[in-house]
């Protein structure tokens, strides 16, 4: 039996696109009217929440200044880079951090302070989170009662596990029918 199709990277991208983000517009405008939805007004140098997919529209044609999100601050990676060091559990993130600070790094970058740090902290972060899943798969696997606490895990964390906890489920079940003899 096949499992599920995970999603793919583009995919969590594409669905963390709708999260808003805060931009500064460089041009004057009333509103923008789609299909999802219409933002503005638009005015210079006033900020304006609008979905990521349309602030790096509008950054690569230089038509605004990206604010980068609060979580994405410098100070607030560190602190929280040491809270995941410092808790077992995961410490809250926004449920699509890795993919809005993907896009964000690439297209606007110039609007990040400590760029390269901040950068590094991103991917220490993940790094951290990551050993955090592997820790408790091993603990997990001692045949005991198996529990995994996923309170406050990232979209890419989640998809990168969902296969194997797909497989895993499903020869759990099977095997649960072969010991009731059903």
């Amino acid at each position: 039996m096949s499992g599920p199709v995970p999603l793919t990277h583009s995919d969590t991208e594409f669905l963390s696109e709708d999260e808003e983000i805060e931009i500064i517009p460089r041009f004057k405008l009333d509103r923008l009217q789609f299909l999802n939805g219409q933002w503005g007004p638009f005015v210079p140098s006033i900020p304006i929440k609008v979905p990521l997919w349309l602030a790096i529209t509008l950054r690569k044609q230089n038509k605004c200044r990206i604010r980068i999100p609060a979580w994405m601050d410098y100070d607030n990676l560190v602190a929280h880079l040491a809270q995941e060091k410092r808790d077992e559990l995961f410490a809250p993130i926004p449920y699509y951090y890795q993919e809005i600070a993907a896009q964000l790094l690439s297209v606007a970058s110039a609007d990040i302070d400590r760029l390269e740090e901040t950068r590094l902290l991103l991917k220490d972060i993940e790094e951290v989170r990551a050993d955090k899943v592997r820790r408790s798969l091993q603990r997990k696997s001692d045949g005991g009662v198996f529990v995994l606490k996923l309170n406050n895990i990232a979209a890419f964390e989640l998809n990168e596990i969902r296969t194997f906890f797909t497989l895993v489920l499903d020869r759990m079940y099977a095997l649960s029918k072969e010991n009731t003899g059903a």
